[in-house]
């Protein structure tokens, strides 16, 4: 979990209560906070292993002491850990990469520059195979609805195009996600299908889904035209985002849902 500022601790620290943690599935959480290097000859990277306030910076603190004691809360089920990166902005990316790798993290999570304000309207904080992305963000949206006393309900809205061209291998592998998730258990579950011609269906059901959920996630699965978002290409302010995570962070929607985009990590063999 990478930090950028304060209020990604709380966002961060409700994500990790969401996602169930328990002693029979437990989490090993890594916090990464990341400050930019001003007036510094060489970056430094320092490890909090025995939640220790460094002296670098009192913000740093805070860090350190709010997923230590999530962890004592949840004693058994969560183990964090805190670092701090101090870097030039252009290089952040590089301690980002490295630490994954090191810890053989199964999903890395970075606060994005625009969040939804007071009001519902949203402001800047800062200046292959079809469907993979959307299948690894379902699989997450899972595991946060398996807890039968958590309380939360999870919805799956799965866009459909009127003339369907996946590949036999991509109907058989939704296929088999879908059947998982009608037999998760837990929670209130519910599946709806939307059958849209274009991306402009797509993108008014979207707009008006926004304001019904608290947490939307979406697949990001960039750079690759699907019927169901056919023209939102070209319109997109946020590439990075992906097409619906775009949709998702405009400025002319009003909601309150947070959203998070998920991209399966593309491996070699």
């Amino acid at each position: 979990m990478c930090i950028h500022r304060p209020d990604n601790i709380l966002a961060f620290l409700n994500l990790i209560d969401i996602s169930c943690p328990t002693r029979e599935s437990p989490m090993m959480v890594y916090a990464l906070h990341l400050i930019e290097l001003h007036g510094r000859a060489l970056p430094l990277f320092i490890s909090h292993e025995n939640h220790q306030n460094p002296e670098e910076s009192p913000y740093c603190g805070d860090v350190v002491y709010a997923f230590g004691h999530h962890e004592r809360r949840h004693k058994g089920s969560i183990c964090a850990l805190a670092f701090t990166a101090i870097s030039p902005r252009k290089l952040m990316h590089e301690d980002i990469c490295t630490l994954a790798l090191n810890k053989t993290a199964s999903l890395t999570v970075i606060p994005f520059h625009r969040k939804w304000a007071v009001d519902g309207t949203v402001e800047s904080e800062d200046f292959e195979l079809r469907g993979s992305d959307d299948r690894e963000a379902l699989f997450y949206a899972k595991r946060m609805a398996k807890s039968r006393t958590s309380g939360i309900g999870l919805s799956m809205v799965n866009f459909k195009p009127m003339v369907c061209e996946a590949s036999d291998e991509g109907k058989k592998r939704d296929s088999e996600v879908l059947n998982e998730f009608t037999n998760v258990g837990g929670g209130e579950m519910v599946y709806v299908e939307e059958v849209v011609k274009d991306g402009a269906e797509t993108e008014l059901i979207v707009g008006e889904m926004v304001g019904e959920f608290d947490l939307i996630i979406v697949g990001r699965h960039w750079g690759v035209e699907f019927p169901q978002t056919l023209g939102l290409k070209g319109w997109s302010e946020l590439p990075e985002m992906g097409v619906i995570g775009d949709i998702l962070s405009s400025s002319d929607l009003k909601g309150r849902a947070s959203v998070l985009v998920v991209q399966q990590q593309k491996t070699t063999a």
